[in-house]
């Protein structure tokens, strides 16, 4: 954990340096905590011509303020303190402390909690702290909040939509009641099992809400319309099951599989999502053919069924709206091709990218905190390298692998970005000051092999030798560098990652060593990317499904594609505007696309589920298009509109990845909805042929 204490009139006050060294002390006695650190505590080795054996010099003389001056000057000579123990404004310290790894979440609450007490204890003109055991409390106490947050909204905001769509009581709490259900399965399993609520899956319940309710309002409102027409309610069910319960559990299957299609990444949580909402779709569809029957059977016919289906707002509205289509469907294709060219052109502005800490939103307390310390100290994305040396010598390491490494390090620290490089050059220039006596100048290459040999029998006498074998391994044949840099993104790195490698190829003799990078940043980065193209792989196999259905279900090439086209077409649309805007392509934003797609195909399979229906009965293509269009319609924007509100309101969560989810997710079925309503009537009105043994 890392402690940043500030005094606005200079780290060199007395009073200061005590309270720091009190507030140290008090850590130190805390559970849990195996070492405090800071420039209190730093000791220089100093050797002179009197003595054969180092002594420790301490960086700051607490206890004498008169040498407060020639200390400061001191520290800010050595590139070893600035920006790692104490600020380069000279206004702030950082106090290190180890604490014992692995503790249980119980132990890292404890400990939380022990800290904040003592921080209360003590007043600094600043104070930050950062570390796993703060941060994870911060984080737990933030998922609690919001899965209570999402939860009401979403619920308050889907009742809000379904009393304005249906103007009527009985069409808000019958549709609650079923995916209250779903919620509480899918949560009660998810117990069952053992599985903890994750950063991930603190927005399962609000999708479960919105996305189980597409299945309810199709059941609902093809029920309300045949009471219209004058049937009975048993025989208004039978009709609804026998035209919407394909198309439903085709949907949910989808859905399902849109899901599960997250099962492809390699983190644990996202696979975990995937799998949980994936059967809380199917609990959802159980649920509207079991229970949702029965509490339409057991409750009397609902006040709405007695408006005639001429009076009824979205049969008017739908009606013309189908002429307009029909009208100007030239226009409509002509306006698809030109939105997907634009859409593919900002496709190629799209970039992979991510940051260490992007889950948290600009003005987070927590990211302010991260911020301050990347900021004012040598940075927070680790640089890790390995120096392969290719002719190992007798010694830990030669002057000419120590001399071309330091033309590495230079690189590093003034093209590069890195602040601070520990590596064994950084200790061989240590050693060799102090046996001259702690001279600025002797921090530097010993100037032969002899004065070299020196410095590590030094080294070894000194019992610093544990230290550098923790730099070089395999007899000299591996070394270790280790720096910190600015947290700029992947994308940033990567192109410095190239323009370091032209380096060394233009400017190292690349006889002597060979680099590799690697460490905790690389393996982040290259995670998020093979996620990302992980999931993309996953929406890949959610078209193969989709088509197969769509083809058992038509038996026909022309409508796989028909079907296909008013999807894919949403998806290069917001992919383009994420390139547009700047919105990078991370393991967040790509899992939008396989559960949008997922989602979006619904609208699509209900209309070409009641298109194929009206078909068999003899219909004409046109009156069949028309009669689909004005019956699935309604119940298609109603969805729409549910599901994007309630994915709306994830963008009030202070987490980024959720925060882009609900945004893009709503964007796309917005997209969608249009695709549905506008170019996929044309598209069968256009292109279909039905053959006469489909019917």
């Amino acid at each position: 954990m890392l402690f940043a204490l500030s005094n606005n009139n200079g780290v060199f006050r007395e009073d200061f340096l005590r309270r720091v060294d009190s507030f140290s002390n008090e850590l130190r006695k805390i559970p849990y905590v195996t070492r405090v650190y800071s420039i209190i505590d730093y000791r220089d080795l100093v050797m002179t011509s009197f003595s054969r054996v180092p002594f420790p010099v301490p960086a700051i003389h607490m206890d004498d303020p008169e040498s407060y001056g020639p200390d400061s000057s001191k520290i800010f000579e050595d590139n070893l303190l600035v920006r790692n123990l104490i600020s380069a404004d000279a206004k702030t310290v950082l106090v290190y402390v180890d604490t014992k790894q692995y503790i249980s979440k119980n132990a890292s609450d404890s400990l939380a909690l022990f800290i904040d007490e003592v921080m209360d204890r003590y007043s600094f003109d600043g104070k930050i702290s950062a570390g796993r055991s703060t941060g994870q409390s911060y984080y737990v106490k933030l998922m609690q909040y919001e899965l209570g947050f999402f939860a009401i909204t979403s619920f308050i905001l889907v009742i809000a939509f379904l009393y304005l769509s249906f103007r009527t009581f009985w069409a808000v709490w019958v549709p609650v009641t079923v995916v209250v259900f779903t919620a509480v399965w899918i949560i009660g399993f998810m117990e069952i099992v053992g599985e903890g609520i994750s950063l991930v899956l603190t927005i399962l319940p609000t999708i479960m809400f919105v996305v189980g309710m597409s299945d309810v309002v199709h059941v609902i409102s093809r029920y309300v319309e045949e009471l219209r027409s004058g049937k009975g309610k048993i025989d208004a069910l039978r009709i609804t099951y026998k035209e919407v319960a394909l198309a439903t559990l085709l949907t949910s299957v989808t859905t399902a599989v849109g899901f599960l299609s997250l099962l492809t990444s390699t983190i644990e949580p996202i696979r975990d999502f995937g799998l949980y909402t994936a059967l809380g779709v199917m609990f959802a569809f159980v649920l509207a053919y079991t229970l949702l029957p029965a509490i339409l059977l057991l409750h009397p016919v609902p006040s709405i069924a007695a408006i005639p289906q001429e009076k009824n707002f979205w049969q008017r509205f739908l009606s013309k709206a189908f002429v307009v289509v029909i009208r100007k469907r030239m226009l409509i294709i002509f306006i698809s091709i030109a939105t997907a060219g634009v859409s593919i052109w900002g496709i190629t502005q799209m970039r992979i990218n991510n940051f260490l800490l992007e889950d948290l939103k600009d003005g987070n307390e927590l990211k302010e905190q991260f911020r301050f310390f990347e900021r004012e100290f040598a940075g927070v994305r680790p640089l890790e390298m390995a120096i392969l040396v290719k002719n190992a010598d007798s010694i830990p390491v030669s002057r000419s692998v120590l001399i071309e490494l330091e033309k590495l390090e230079n690189y590093l620290i003034t093209e590069y970005g890195a602040g601070t490089i520990i590596s064994p050059l950084t200790l061989v220039r240590s050693v060799n000051r102090t046996i001259n006596g702690g001279d600025k100048r002797h921090y530097s290459i010993p100037d032969s092999d002899e004065d070299l040999k020196k410095v590590f029998r030094m080294i070894e006498k000194l019992g610093a030798d544990q230290l550098l074998s923790g730099m070089i391994a395999d007899n000299g044949r591996t070394l270790r560098l280790a720096a910190k840099t600015n947290d700029l993104g992947s994308y940033v790195y990567k192109k410095k990652d190239a323009e370091l490698r032209q380096f060394y190829k233009r400017s190292i003799d690349t006889s002597v060593f060979d680099y590799r990078l690697t460490g905790t940043a690389l393996l982040v980065d290259k995670n998020n990317g093979q996620v990302a193209f992980g999931l993309v792989w996953g929406l890949g196999i959610s078209f193969v499904v989709i088509a197969m259905i769509v083809g058992l279900m038509y038996r026909s090439g022309q409508m796989i594609w028909i079907a296909l086209l008013p999807n894919i077409l949403p998806l290069l649309m917001i992919a383009g505007v994420m390139g547009i805007l700047g919105i990078d392509l991370k393991v967040s934003t790509s899992m939008m696309f396989t559960i949008s797609f997922g989602i979006a195909v619904d609208d699509t399979i209900h209309f070409i589920s009641k298109l194929r229906i009206e078909l068999s009965k003899g219909r004409s293509m046109m009156f069949a298009v028309r009669k689909t269009f004005v019956s699935t319609g309604r119940a298609i924007i109603l969805t729409t509109i549910i599901l994007s509100g309630g994915f709306l309101t994830l963008i009030f969560s202070d987490f980024l990845g959720t925060y882009y989810l609900g945004l893009l997710m709503a964007l796309t079925l917005f997209f969608a909805v249009l695709c549905d309503l506008l170019l996929l009537p044309v598209l069968v009105i256009m292109f279909y042929k039905p053959r006469k043994s489909e019917w």
